[in-house]
Protein backbone atom coordinates (compact mmCIF):
# COMPACT_ATOMS: atom_id res chain seq x y z
CA UNK A 1 0.00 0.00 0.00
CA UNK A 2 1.44 3.34 -1.13
CA UNK A 3 1.56 5.89 1.64
CA UNK A 4 -1.26 7.89 -0.16
CA UNK A 5 -3.67 5.21 -0.43
CA UNK A 6 -6.49 4.51 2.29
CA UNK A 7 -7.59 1.03 3.37
CA UNK A 8 -10.75 1.53 1.26
CA UNK A 9 -8.56 2.77 -2.22
CA UNK A 10 -6.67 -0.59 -1.79
CA UNK A 11 -9.57 -2.62 -1.10
CA UNK A 12 -11.40 -1.10 -4.12
CA UNK A 13 -7.80 -1.97 -6.58
CA UNK A 14 -7.41 -5.42 -5.13
CA UNK A 15 -11.37 -5.87 -5.69
CA UNK A 16 -10.85 -4.94 -9.01
CA UNK A 17 -7.89 -6.99 -9.67
CA UNK A 18 -9.45 -10.17 -8.51
CA UNK A 19 -13.03 -9.16 -10.29
CA UNK A 20 -12.00 -7.06 -13.01
CA UNK A 21 -13.41 -3.52 -13.37
CA UNK A 22 -16.79 -4.50 -15.43
CA UNK A 23 -17.60 -6.86 -13.15
CA UNK A 24 -17.67 -4.00 -10.17
CA UNK A 25 -18.80 -1.78 -12.20
CA UNK A 26 -22.19 -3.32 -12.89
CA UNK A 27 -22.47 -4.25 -9.06
CA UNK A 28 -22.27 -0.65 -8.48
CA UNK A 29 -24.58 0.70 -11.17
CA UNK A 30 -27.09 -2.04 -9.36
CA UNK A 31 -28.70 0.05 -7.05
CA UNK A 32 -26.13 2.44 -6.41
CA UNK A 33 -27.80 3.82 -2.93
CA UNK A 34 -27.91 0.36 -1.86
CA UNK A 35 -25.08 -1.02 -2.65
CA UNK A 36 -22.67 1.98 -1.03
CA UNK A 37 -22.31 -0.06 2.56
CA UNK A 38 -21.88 -3.44 1.04
CA UNK A 39 -18.99 -1.58 -0.97
CA UNK A 40 -17.81 0.18 2.15
CA UNK A 41 -17.49 -2.97 3.99
CA UNK A 42 -15.71 -4.83 0.88
CA UNK A 43 -13.13 -2.20 -0.26
CA UNK A 44 -12.10 -2.14 3.83
CA UNK A 45 -11.67 -6.21 3.84
CA UNK A 46 -10.04 -6.53 0.81
CA UNK A 47 -8.05 -3.52 1.63
CA UNK A 48 -7.37 -5.39 5.18
CA UNK A 49 -6.84 -9.16 4.27
CA UNK A 50 -6.00 -9.20 0.42
CA UNK A 51 -4.02 -6.25 0.45
CA UNK A 52 -1.38 -8.27 2.44
CA UNK A 53 0.45 -9.83 -0.33
CA UNK A 54 3.58 -10.38 1.42
CA UNK A 55 2.96 -13.75 3.10
CA UNK A 56 0.31 -14.97 0.11
CA UNK A 57 0.33 -13.94 -3.15
CA UNK A 58 -2.61 -12.82 -4.80
CA UNK A 59 -2.69 -16.06 -7.14
CA UNK A 60 -2.62 -17.89 -3.91
CA UNK A 61 -5.48 -15.84 -2.02
CA UNK A 62 -7.69 -16.30 -5.08
CA UNK A 63 -7.38 -20.39 -4.48
CA UNK A 64 -8.04 -20.15 -1.20
CA UNK A 65 -11.07 -17.98 -1.35
CA UNK A 66 -12.14 -20.54 -3.70
CA UNK A 67 -11.81 -23.24 -1.31
CA UNK A 68 -13.24 -21.92 1.64
CA UNK A 69 -16.46 -20.44 -0.11
CA UNK A 70 -16.90 -24.23 -1.60
CA UNK A 71 -16.70 -26.16 1.62
CA UNK A 72 -18.74 -23.86 3.27
CA UNK A 73 -21.72 -24.27 0.87
CA UNK A 74 -24.76 -22.37 -0.60
CA UNK A 75 -22.68 -19.21 -1.58
CA UNK A 76 -23.31 -19.75 -5.17
CA UNK A 77 -22.89 -16.42 -6.34
CA UNK A 78 -19.36 -15.91 -4.36
CA UNK A 79 -18.18 -19.31 -5.61
CA UNK A 80 -18.58 -18.13 -9.36
CA UNK A 81 -17.30 -14.99 -8.56
CA UNK A 82 -13.93 -16.36 -7.09
CA UNK A 83 -13.78 -19.27 -9.65
CA UNK A 84 -13.80 -16.67 -12.17
CA UNK A 85 -11.04 -14.37 -9.92
CA UNK A 86 -8.78 -17.57 -9.96
CA UNK A 87 -9.10 -18.00 -13.44
CA UNK A 88 -8.01 -13.77 -13.88
CA UNK A 89 -4.92 -14.54 -11.34
CA UNK A 90 -3.40 -17.38 -13.73
CA UNK A 91 -4.82 -20.59 -12.27
CA UNK A 92 -5.26 -23.36 -15.01
CA UNK A 93 -8.55 -25.40 -14.86
CA UNK A 94 -7.34 -28.35 -13.93
CA UNK A 95 -5.26 -26.98 -10.53
CA UNK A 96 -9.27 -25.40 -9.61
CA UNK A 97 -10.60 -28.62 -9.44
CA UNK A 98 -7.49 -30.69 -8.00
CA UNK A 99 -7.83 -28.23 -5.48
CA UNK A 100 -11.96 -28.42 -5.52
CA UNK A 101 -11.45 -32.27 -5.08
CA UNK A 102 -10.57 -31.43 -1.61
CA UNK A 103 -13.61 -30.07 -0.38
CA UNK A 104 -15.28 -33.84 -1.48
CA UNK A 105 -13.00 -35.44 1.10
CA UNK A 106 -13.00 -32.52 4.16
CA UNK A 107 -16.73 -30.99 3.55
CA UNK A 108 -18.45 -33.86 1.91
CA UNK A 109 -19.14 -35.50 -1.39
CA UNK A 110 -22.67 -33.14 -2.08
CA UNK A 111 -20.69 -30.04 -1.27
CA UNK A 112 -17.66 -30.99 -3.64
CA UNK A 113 -19.56 -32.42 -6.23
CA UNK A 114 -21.62 -29.17 -6.47
CA UNK A 115 -18.63 -26.64 -5.83
CA UNK A 116 -16.88 -28.59 -9.60
CA UNK A 117 -20.59 -28.07 -11.42
CA UNK A 118 -20.13 -25.02 -10.29
CA UNK A 119 -16.71 -24.42 -11.49
CA UNK A 120 -17.58 -26.14 -14.80
CA UNK A 121 -20.25 -23.61 -15.36
CA UNK A 122 -17.63 -20.58 -14.58
CA UNK A 123 -15.36 -21.91 -17.03
CA UNK A 124 -17.81 -22.46 -20.12
CA UNK A 125 -18.76 -18.64 -19.06
CA UNK A 126 -15.27 -17.68 -19.29
CA UNK A 127 -14.57 -19.02 -22.26
CA UNK A 128 -18.13 -17.24 -23.78
CA UNK A 129 -16.20 -14.10 -21.94
CA UNK A 130 -12.92 -14.86 -23.53
CA UNK A 131 -13.99 -15.40 -26.82
CA UNK A 132 -16.30 -12.52 -27.59
CA UNK A 133 -13.05 -10.03 -25.94
CA UNK A 134 -14.38 -9.37 -23.03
Amino acid sequence: MSTTETLAERGNRMRREVHGDGRIDAMSAVAPELIEVFEQLADNGYGAVWGRTEELSLKLRCLVTMSIISALGGADTELRAHVRGALRAGWRREELLEALSHTVLYAGAPRGQHAMYVALEVFEAYDAELAEGR
